[in-house]
C-alpha cells in the first residue's frame, strides 16, 4: 500500500538523486545561516536555541515529516521505556486514513494493517539495545526511499499517515476544530493545511511537549513557543511554504 501510494505520487515526478532522501543529513551553523540568509546577529541569536538543521523533502508532507521525525526520534531514544510503551498503547487504535486522487485507506482492514506495520517497525527499532545504533537505524530507515535488502522504505509514509491522523484527532481533543477552516487537508497526502499553527498548538497540548516554531523572513526570524512548561521539545523551521527540522547540539 505504501509503495503504491509512492508510485502514484512522488515517484511520478523527476527528483534529482540528492533530493530523494525524505530527511537529509545534519547541516551545521554555517549552512543554517546561509540557507535562511540570516544576518550575523540573527544567526547568533538563533544559535542559542537552534544551531544546526536537517532539510526535509519538499513534497507537501514537509510539516508532518519535520514533526514526525523529531517526535519519533525523541520517544525512541528516551531512557524511560514507559514513555514509549504509553505512546504505543495510547494510539494503538488511531485511524490511518489517507486520501490521494483515486487512492484511499478508508477500509478498516487496510488501516489496521498500516497501523500494525507502523508500530512493528518502531518496536523493532526500540529493541536495539545500543542507543547509538538505534539512532542510526532509525535515521537510515526514515530516510530510505527505495526498498533495500535489510529495510523497506515504508517508515516515512507510515509516519506521515500516522501524524496526519493524530493532527486530525488532537484538534478535537483541544476544541480547536472550529479554527481549522481547511481541516480536510489534514488527511490528503502531500497537501498542507493553511493554518498549521492550530495543529501545532493542539499537538503540543496533547503530546505534552514544547514546540518552538522559527519563522524566517526578511533576513531574520520570529520565534513562537507552545507549551513552554514541558522539557521535551520539537523545533520546526519554516520559510513560507516549507518546513525543516531544527536541532540544537552542544559544542
Amino acid at each position: 500500500m505504501i509503495n503504491e501510494l509512492y508510485n502514484q505520487t512522488w515517484r511520478k515526478r523527476d527528483v534529482r538523486e540528492e533530493y530523494k532522501l525524505f530527511v537529509r543529513d545534519v547541516q551545521l551553523k554555517t549552512e543554517l545561516k546561509k540557507n535562511y540568509n540570516l544576518s550575523f546577529q540573527m544567526a547568533a541569536d538563533l544559535a542559542k536555541i537552534c544551531n544546526c538543521f536537517r532539510e526535509v523533502r519538499g513534497d507537501g508532507n514537509c510539516f508532518y515529516t519535520a514533526f514526525g521525525f523529531q517526535y519519533l526520534s525523541m520517544i525512541l531514544m528516551k531512557d524511560q521505556p514507559n514513555q514509549f510503551e504509553e505512546f504505543t498503547k495510547k494510539y494503538a487504535n488511531i485511524k490511518m486514513k489517507i486520501f490521494s486522487n483515486n487512492f484511499n485507506t478508508e477500509d478498516e482492514k487496510i488501516q489496521a494493517n498500516l497501523r500494525t506495520e507502523f508500530f512493528k517497525i518502531l518496536s523493532q527499532l526500540r529493541m536495539i539495545k545500543d542507543r547509538q545504533k538505534r539512532k542510526e537505524a532509525f535515521i537510515k530507515q526514515f530516510q530510505c526511499y527505495e526498498d533495500q535488502k535489510d529495510i523497506d522504505c515504508c517508515l516515512y509514509g507510515l509516519s506521515t499517515i500516522f501524524f496526519r491522523n493524530l493532527a486530525d484527532q488532537v484538534v478535537d481533543e483541544n476544541n480547536l476544530a472550529e479554527l481549522l477552516y481547511d481541516r480536510e487537508n489534514l488527511l490528503i497526502w502531500e497537501t498542507e493545511c493553511n493554518n498549521n499553527e492550530v495543529v501545532i498548538s493542539a499537538l503540543a497540548k496533547s503530546l505534552k511537549i514544547k514546540i518552538l516554531l522559527v519563522f524566517f523572513q526578511n533576513n531574520g526570524f520570529e520565534l513562537k513557543k507552545y507549551e513552554e512548561q514541558y522539557v521535551d521539545q520539537v523545533i520546526l523551521l519554516i520559510k513560507p511554504g516549507h518546513y525543516n527540522i531544527g536541532l540544537y547540539q552542544e559544542n
